[in-house]
């Protein structure tokens, strides 16, 4: 009898998780994969996403994700975890805030709050209700490269923040030294006082490589495509 008893407790705990289990939002789905894993397993397409995951490619591999309103490419030798930020207001879906480790990441996305990618604690997404289509690279310690492909961005660092314009692709370096400003020219298209920041610095590059611009355009289709 009292094993009887101690079985049926056991029981109705556990059935009284599965509602909260089965609220865990999905931020998204693998729709390619090449060379790609999932944590410690092979990637491989139809693979929903949840919160935590983390997602990586070999030297020659490649990933594709799709989330709400929002596409995710993954370059080569790139790893990218996925995190759940809270849903827009009147929607049920959470969603996509994915934190880039390495390499490449390249995002679509209609509106503001449908992606936000974070790099070395810096934050990009999308600065208005306008299709949008970015790059962005991990360069090294404190260094990133940003390229508005389609749209303008909102670039954030500690507390500050500035728009890149659409068509415009950065270096960003990070925590400045004081020297940084001096030794190379900024971007004339920001305004004066955000040329010498505390918290980071804009450096125009104006070589964007032809072959990753042409990814950025075929890599992502519209995230309101089937």
């Amino acid at each position: 009898m009292i094993c009887r008893r101690i079985l049926a407790t056991a029981l109705a705990f556990s059935l009284a998780g599965v509602p909260a289990l089965a609220r865990v939002a999905a931020l998204g789905v693998i729709t390619q994969a090449n060379g790609a894993n999932l944590s410690t397993a092979q990637a491989s397409a139809g693979t929903t996403l949840y919160d935590g995951d983390h997602l990586s490619t070999s030297e020659n591999g490649m990933l594709r994700v799709r989330g709400k309103g929002a596409s995710l490419y993954l370059g080569p030798q790139s790893g990218i975890t996925f995190r759940s930020a809270p849903a827009a207001s009147g929607s049920d879906s959470a969603a996509t805030a994915a934190e880039l480790t390495q390499g490449t990441a390249i995002f679509s996305a209609l509106q503001p709050e449908s992606i936000e990618i974070s790099a070395d604690q810096a934050s990009i997404r999308p600065s208005a209700a306008t299709p949008t289509m970015a790059q962005v690279t991990i360069v090294g310690p404190k260094e990133l490269r940003v390229y508005a492909q389609r749209g303008a961005l909102e670039f954030s660092y500690k507390g500050e923040t500035e728009i890149i314009p659409e068509g415009a692709d950065y270096r960003v370096v990070l925590d400045p030294p004081e020297e940084a400003a001096k030794d190379h020219p900024s971007d004339q298209h920001i305004q004066q006082p955000a040329k010498r920041r505390k918290a980071f610095i804009f450096f125009l590059t104006g070589v964007f490589i032809a072959f990753e611009a042409l990814l950025v355009q075929e890599a992502l289709e519209s995230p309101d495509r089937p």
